[in-house]
């Protein structure tokens, strides 16, 4: 019996599936709030960076599951800490609703990464 304190929720495929959500709303919402032109291109990589990865990642709702979990987590890893630095951008500091967004965007990037059971296998 796990406990409570090791319980993790989400599992691969969900995480697959909150990853294109991820990469959806990095796309849409910085135009949506109004944000620099520069910040808006740069949340768009984001976006083409992770739909790219999470559809090539085992797990049941990828295109072609190519890339295993454990390295899906390393590039997640990353990228969360790329967004953290992001935070720092003159523009996104500046902006109060970049900002907002940026912090969102990373909460929920690592609520995602840290509530995910890695160890689980896809249903795929």
């Amino acid at each position: 019996m796990e406990t409570t304190a090791s319980y993790k929720p989400i599992s691969i495929d969900q995480h697959g599936l909150l990853d294109y959500a991820f990469g959806i709303a990095a796309a849409t919402v910085p135009t949506l709030i109004g944000a620099d032109k520069k910040v808006i291109r740069l949340y768009q990589g984001v976006a083409v960076q992770v739909l790219l990865y999470g559809a090539l990642s085992k797990h049941r709702y990828a295109l072609k599951p190519l890339i295993p979990s454990n390295i899906h987590l390393a590039i997640d890893i990353a990228n969360l800490t790329g967004i953290a630095l992001l935070s720092g951008y003159r523009k996104i500091r500046k902006d109060k609703n970049s900002l907002s967004f940026n912090l969102a965007l990373l909460g929920i990037g690592l609520a995602n990464v840290v509530l995910t059971n890695w160890t689980g296998k896809s249903s795929s």
